[in-house]
């Protein structure tokens, strides 16, 4: 079992365009059986959730390469190597996510679905933002908070998306749109995820500890 899951993923790697203009056709099939008034809905919504995996799949490699990287060059807290600090930093994510969602479940009791979402959009926005002039010269400090907020940055992302995504969806229409949204997040996953492991990581290495 564990050669067929090898070769699976040697199979996608190295058949992932075609893999990924396959899986955009089919969408573009699936959307027009959508009802009319529906398209426009489900269109933003997908391209929303393809956009936001695109962006964890493209910051993943980057914050991994310049964490683990850093403690490749500098050693890891009592001779940690730089895989354990790794697993050091999941920990501590693991802490952050659920003091993330109970500070999004308390702001959501308070404030409109729409405005809301928008606010903790732009708050993530402003935080990557503020990350670019520090990874441009990484320390330990920014090392951590990069690969932290990354994983913050999904989580309550996805968990924002699917609460808008519920308040403005019936049952009927999770029948209709749901599965055309979930393929934009895996199309998502498709195109970040060769976007950031083959071209932006490998840069990311080299440019700070080459």
């Amino acid at each position: 079992m564990e050669n067929f899951f090898t070769q699976f993923a040697d199979f996608v790697l190295a058949w992932r365009w075609p893999l990924l203009l396959a899986v955009a056709g089919i969408f573009t099939v699936q959307i027009s059986r959508v009802p009319v008034g529906h398209r426009r809905y489900t269109a933003a919504m997908t391209l929303y959730f393809f956009l936001l995996i695109v962006a964890f799949w493209i910051m993943k490699p980057i914050k991994k390469a310049l964490f683990v990287g850093y403690y490749k060059t500098h050693g890891g807290f009592n001779g940690l190597e730089p895989a354990q600090m790794e697993l050091l930093a999941k920990e501590t994510n693991i802490l952050l996510a659920l003091v993330m969602a109970l500070i999004l479940v308390w702001l959501r009791r308070r404030f409109v679905a729409r405005g809301f979402g928008l606010a903790v959009a732009l708050l993530f926005a402003a935080g990557l933002a503020a990350m670019i002039p520090l990874v441009r010269e990484p320390g330990e400090a920014s090392v951590w908070a990069l690969y932290l907020f990354g994983d913050v940055y999904v989580s309550s992302m996805v968990a924002l998306f699917f609460a808008t995504l519920h308040d403005h969806s019936s049952v009927g229409d999770a029948r209709h749109i749901y599965g055309l949204i979930g393929l934009g997040g895996v199309l998502g996953g498709l195109a970040g995820s060769v976007a950031g492991g083959d071209w932006i990581a490998p840069w990311a290495f080299r440019a700070c500890w080459a």
